[in-house]
Protein backbone atom coordinates (compact mmCIF):
# COMPACT_ATOMS: atom_id res chain seq x y z
CA UNK A 1 0.00 0.00 0.00
CA UNK A 2 1.22 3.54 -0.73
CA UNK A 3 0.87 4.47 2.97
CA UNK A 4 3.24 1.69 4.09
CA UNK A 5 6.82 2.59 5.04
CA UNK A 6 9.15 2.71 2.01
CA UNK A 7 11.30 -0.20 3.18
CA UNK A 8 8.18 -2.34 3.61
CA UNK A 9 6.91 -1.46 0.13
CA UNK A 10 10.29 -2.21 -1.41
CA UNK A 11 10.53 -5.55 0.38
CA UNK A 12 6.96 -6.44 -0.61
CA UNK A 13 7.67 -5.71 -4.28
CA UNK A 14 10.82 -7.82 -4.24
CA UNK A 15 9.08 -10.71 -2.46
CA UNK A 16 6.06 -10.57 -4.74
CA UNK A 17 8.27 -10.68 -7.81
CA UNK A 18 10.29 -13.60 -6.46
CA UNK A 19 7.20 -15.64 -5.56
CA UNK A 20 5.50 -15.01 -8.89
CA UNK A 21 8.62 -15.82 -10.90
CA UNK A 22 9.14 -19.05 -8.99
CA UNK A 23 5.72 -20.42 -9.91
CA UNK A 24 4.46 -18.21 -12.71
CA UNK A 25 2.22 -20.92 -14.22
CA UNK A 26 0.64 -21.76 -10.87
CA UNK A 27 -0.09 -18.09 -10.17
CA UNK A 28 -1.31 -17.27 -13.69
CA UNK A 29 -4.78 -16.10 -12.52
CA UNK A 30 -3.11 -13.48 -10.34
CA UNK A 31 -0.58 -12.20 -12.87
CA UNK A 32 -2.72 -9.31 -14.08
CA UNK A 33 -3.28 -7.71 -10.65
CA UNK A 34 0.37 -8.28 -9.71
CA UNK A 35 1.65 -6.63 -12.89
CA UNK A 36 -0.72 -3.71 -12.33
CA UNK A 37 0.44 -3.33 -8.72
CA UNK A 38 4.11 -3.34 -9.73
CA UNK A 39 3.53 -0.75 -12.46
CA UNK A 40 1.66 1.32 -9.90
CA UNK A 41 4.77 1.42 -7.72
CA UNK A 42 7.36 2.45 -10.33
CA UNK A 43 6.64 6.13 -9.78
CA UNK A 44 6.77 6.06 -6.00
CA UNK A 45 8.43 9.04 -4.27
CA UNK A 46 11.08 6.75 -2.79
CA UNK A 47 13.85 5.52 -5.15
CA UNK A 48 14.18 2.24 -3.25
CA UNK A 49 10.54 1.41 -3.92
CA UNK A 50 10.88 2.37 -7.59
CA UNK A 51 13.92 0.14 -8.04
CA UNK A 52 12.33 -2.81 -6.25
CA UNK A 53 9.06 -2.54 -8.17
CA UNK A 54 10.80 -2.18 -11.51
CA UNK A 55 13.14 -5.10 -10.74
CA UNK A 56 10.20 -7.34 -9.89
CA UNK A 57 8.30 -6.22 -13.00
CA UNK A 58 11.29 -6.88 -15.24
CA UNK A 59 11.95 -10.30 -13.69
CA UNK A 60 8.31 -11.32 -13.98
CA UNK A 61 8.05 -10.32 -17.65
CA UNK A 62 11.23 -12.27 -18.39
CA UNK A 63 9.83 -15.31 -16.57
CA UNK A 64 6.62 -15.30 -18.63
CA UNK A 65 6.46 -17.32 -21.85
CA UNK A 66 6.31 -14.83 -24.73
CA UNK A 67 3.11 -16.34 -26.03
CA UNK A 68 1.45 -15.01 -22.87
CA UNK A 69 2.57 -11.43 -23.44
CA UNK A 70 -0.51 -10.46 -25.47
CA UNK A 71 -2.72 -11.36 -22.50
CA UNK A 72 -1.23 -8.52 -20.49
CA UNK A 73 -1.09 -5.60 -22.94
CA UNK A 74 -4.31 -4.04 -21.72
CA UNK A 75 -3.43 -4.56 -18.04
CA UNK A 76 -0.05 -2.87 -18.40
CA UNK A 77 -1.47 -0.08 -20.53
CA UNK A 78 -4.29 0.69 -18.09
CA UNK A 79 -1.94 0.57 -15.09
CA UNK A 80 0.50 2.98 -16.74
CA UNK A 81 -2.33 5.31 -17.77
CA UNK A 82 -3.63 5.37 -14.20
CA UNK A 83 -0.12 6.06 -12.93
CA UNK A 84 0.29 8.90 -15.43
CA UNK A 85 -3.03 10.43 -14.39
CA UNK A 86 -1.94 10.36 -10.75
CA UNK A 87 1.40 11.95 -11.66
CA UNK A 88 -0.32 14.74 -13.61
CA UNK A 89 -2.71 15.42 -10.74
CA UNK A 90 0.17 15.53 -8.26
CA UNK A 91 2.14 17.86 -10.54
CA UNK A 92 -0.82 20.21 -10.89
CA UNK A 93 -1.32 20.22 -7.13
CA UNK A 94 2.36 20.92 -6.49
CA UNK A 95 2.39 23.66 -9.11
CA UNK A 96 -0.65 25.29 -7.54
CA UNK A 97 0.96 25.16 -4.10
CA UNK A 98 4.12 26.78 -5.46
CA UNK A 99 2.26 29.24 -7.65
CA UNK A 100 4.13 27.93 -10.71
CA UNK A 101 2.04 28.48 -13.84
CA UNK A 102 4.63 26.84 -16.12
CA UNK A 103 4.74 23.59 -14.14
CA UNK A 104 0.95 23.53 -13.93
CA UNK A 105 0.61 24.04 -17.67
CA UNK A 106 3.13 21.26 -18.37
CA UNK A 107 1.23 18.88 -16.12
CA UNK A 108 -2.09 19.83 -17.68
CA UNK A 109 -0.61 19.16 -21.12
CA UNK A 110 0.38 15.68 -20.00
CA UNK A 111 4.12 16.22 -19.91
CA UNK A 112 5.05 14.04 -16.96
CA UNK A 113 7.76 11.41 -16.68
CA UNK A 114 7.73 8.17 -14.70
CA UNK A 115 10.64 7.51 -12.36
CA UNK A 116 10.83 3.80 -13.15
CA UNK A 117 11.07 4.50 -16.87
CA UNK A 118 14.06 6.75 -16.20
CA UNK A 119 16.07 3.80 -14.84
CA UNK A 120 18.65 2.12 -17.10
CA UNK A 121 16.61 -0.20 -19.35
CA UNK A 122 13.50 1.22 -17.68
CA UNK A 123 11.33 0.65 -20.75
CA UNK A 124 12.55 -2.91 -21.30
CA UNK A 125 9.68 -4.90 -19.74
CA UNK A 126 6.99 -2.80 -21.40
CA UNK A 127 8.75 -2.79 -24.77
CA UNK A 128 9.13 -6.58 -24.64
CA UNK A 129 5.40 -7.13 -24.11
CA UNK A 130 4.21 -4.44 -26.49
CA UNK A 131 6.53 -5.24 -29.40
CA UNK A 132 5.80 -8.97 -29.27
CA UNK A 133 2.07 -8.21 -29.29
CA UNK A 134 2.48 -5.66 -32.07
CA UNK A 135 4.20 -8.21 -34.28
CA UNK A 136 2.11 -11.31 -33.52
CA UNK A 137 -1.32 -10.29 -32.26
CA UNK A 138 -4.71 -9.69 -33.83
CA UNK A 139 -5.40 -6.37 -35.53
CA UNK A 140 -7.13 -5.09 -32.40
CA UNK A 141 -4.22 -6.14 -30.21
CA UNK A 142 -1.65 -4.65 -32.59
CA UNK A 143 -3.48 -1.33 -32.41
CA UNK A 144 -3.58 -1.46 -28.61
CA UNK A 145 0.12 -2.36 -28.47
CA UNK A 146 1.07 0.54 -30.77
CA UNK A 147 -1.00 2.96 -28.70
CA UNK A 148 0.56 1.59 -25.52
CA UNK A 149 4.04 2.04 -26.97
CA UNK A 150 3.25 5.66 -27.78
CA UNK A 151 1.98 6.29 -24.27
CA UNK A 152 5.06 4.72 -22.70
CA UNK A 153 7.35 6.72 -25.00
CA UNK A 154 5.67 9.93 -23.86
CA UNK A 155 6.30 9.10 -20.19
CA UNK A 156 9.98 8.22 -20.61
CA UNK A 157 12.80 10.77 -20.23
CA UNK A 158 14.65 11.37 -23.49
CA UNK A 159 17.97 10.00 -22.21
CA UNK A 160 16.34 6.75 -21.09
CA UNK A 161 14.37 6.45 -24.32
CA UNK A 162 17.35 6.76 -26.65
CA UNK A 163 18.68 3.16 -26.28
CA UNK A 164 15.26 1.80 -27.33
CA UNK A 165 14.57 3.98 -30.37
CA UNK A 166 16.02 1.64 -32.99
CA UNK A 167 14.54 -1.44 -31.31
CA UNK A 168 11.08 0.13 -31.40
CA UNK A 169 11.20 1.83 -34.80
CA UNK A 170 12.05 -1.20 -36.95
CA UNK A 171 9.01 -3.28 -35.96
CA UNK A 172 6.70 -0.27 -36.25
CA UNK A 173 7.82 0.31 -39.85
CA UNK A 174 7.51 -3.39 -40.72
CA UNK A 175 3.99 -3.77 -39.33
CA UNK A 176 2.60 -0.61 -40.91
CA UNK A 177 3.78 -1.93 -44.28
CA UNK A 178 1.40 -4.90 -44.00
CA UNK A 179 -2.33 -4.90 -44.73
CA UNK A 180 -3.95 -3.88 -41.47
CA UNK A 181 -6.99 -1.75 -40.62
CA UNK A 182 -6.76 2.02 -40.34
CA UNK A 183 -6.68 1.90 -36.55
CA UNK A 184 -3.43 -0.07 -36.54
CA UNK A 185 -1.79 2.24 -39.08
CA UNK A 186 -2.93 5.42 -37.31
CA UNK A 187 -1.65 4.15 -33.96
CA UNK A 188 1.74 3.27 -35.46
CA UNK A 189 2.01 6.65 -37.19
CA UNK A 190 1.22 8.35 -33.88
CA UNK A 191 3.95 6.35 -32.11
CA UNK A 192 6.50 7.16 -34.83
CA UNK A 193 5.60 10.85 -34.64
CA UNK A 194 6.16 10.76 -30.89
CA UNK A 195 9.55 9.13 -31.40
CA UNK A 196 10.49 11.83 -33.91
CA UNK A 197 9.57 14.49 -31.42
CA UNK A 198 11.35 12.89 -28.47
CA UNK A 199 14.53 11.52 -30.04
CA UNK A 200 14.94 12.89 -33.58
CA UNK A 201 18.70 12.38 -33.90
CA UNK A 202 18.43 8.65 -33.20
CA UNK A 203 15.95 8.28 -36.06
CA UNK A 204 18.15 9.81 -38.77
CA UNK A 205 19.22 6.37 -40.10
CA UNK A 206 15.52 5.61 -40.71
CA UNK A 207 14.72 8.78 -42.67
CA UNK A 208 14.39 7.08 -46.11
CA UNK A 209 12.14 4.31 -44.76
CA UNK A 210 10.09 6.74 -42.72
CA UNK A 211 9.64 9.07 -45.68
CA UNK A 212 8.38 6.22 -47.86
CA UNK A 213 6.06 5.03 -45.10
CA UNK A 214 4.62 8.45 -44.37
CA UNK A 215 4.14 9.45 -48.00
CA UNK A 216 2.37 6.15 -48.68
CA UNK A 217 0.02 6.83 -45.77
CA UNK A 218 -1.11 10.06 -47.46
CA UNK A 219 -2.80 7.92 -50.11
CA UNK A 220 -4.66 5.71 -47.63
CA UNK A 221 -8.41 5.40 -48.03
CA UNK A 222 -9.01 6.46 -44.42
CA UNK A 223 -8.78 10.12 -43.44
CA UNK A 224 -7.46 9.25 -39.97
CA UNK A 225 -4.42 7.57 -41.52
CA UNK A 226 -3.85 10.42 -43.96
CA UNK A 227 -3.99 12.98 -41.16
CA UNK A 228 -1.51 11.02 -39.05
CA UNK A 229 0.75 10.64 -42.07
CA UNK A 230 0.75 14.39 -42.70
CA UNK A 231 1.64 15.08 -39.05
CA UNK A 232 4.41 12.48 -39.19
CA UNK A 233 5.88 14.00 -42.35
CA UNK A 234 5.91 17.43 -40.73
CA UNK A 235 7.91 15.97 -37.84
CA UNK A 236 10.23 14.12 -40.23
CA UNK A 237 10.99 17.29 -42.21
CA UNK A 238 12.83 18.65 -39.17
CA UNK A 239 15.55 15.98 -39.48
CA UNK A 240 15.54 15.26 -43.23
CA UNK A 241 18.74 16.50 -44.89
CA UNK A 242 17.33 16.50 -48.43
CA UNK A 243 13.83 17.89 -48.77
CA UNK A 244 13.76 18.21 -52.58
CA UNK A 245 12.83 14.56 -53.29
CA UNK A 246 10.12 14.72 -50.64
CA UNK A 247 8.65 17.93 -52.03
CA UNK A 248 8.71 16.48 -55.54
CA UNK A 249 6.92 13.34 -54.38
CA UNK A 250 4.29 15.40 -52.56
CA UNK A 251 3.76 17.62 -55.60
CA UNK A 252 3.27 14.57 -57.82
CA UNK A 253 0.76 13.23 -55.33
CA UNK A 254 -1.23 16.44 -55.49
CA UNK A 255 -1.27 16.36 -59.29
CA UNK A 256 -2.38 12.75 -59.69
CA UNK A 257 -4.42 11.87 -56.63
CA UNK A 258 -8.12 11.96 -55.85
CA UNK A 259 -9.29 15.20 -54.16
CA UNK A 260 -9.22 13.84 -50.57
CA UNK A 261 -5.78 12.31 -51.06
CA UNK A 262 -4.48 15.43 -52.78
CA UNK A 263 -5.60 17.47 -49.78
CA UNK A 264 -3.51 15.24 -47.51
CA UNK A 265 -0.45 15.78 -49.71
CA UNK A 266 -1.02 19.53 -49.53
CA UNK A 267 -1.43 19.38 -45.74
CA UNK A 268 1.91 17.59 -45.45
Amino acid sequence: APAAPPHSRAAACALLGAVMCERAEEHAPHLGPVLAALVGAINAPQPAVVRAAWGALDALVKALPKERYPLHVHTLREALASLADEARAAARKAAAAEGSDMAGQAAAAGRVEVAGLALPKGLAPLVAVYLHSLMTGSAELREAAALALGEAIGLTPVAALKPFVIQITGPLIRVIGDRFPAGVKAAILAALTLLLGRSPAALKPFVPQLQTTFVKSLSDAQQSVRARGAAALAALAAIATRLEPLLTELANGVATAEPDVAASHLAA
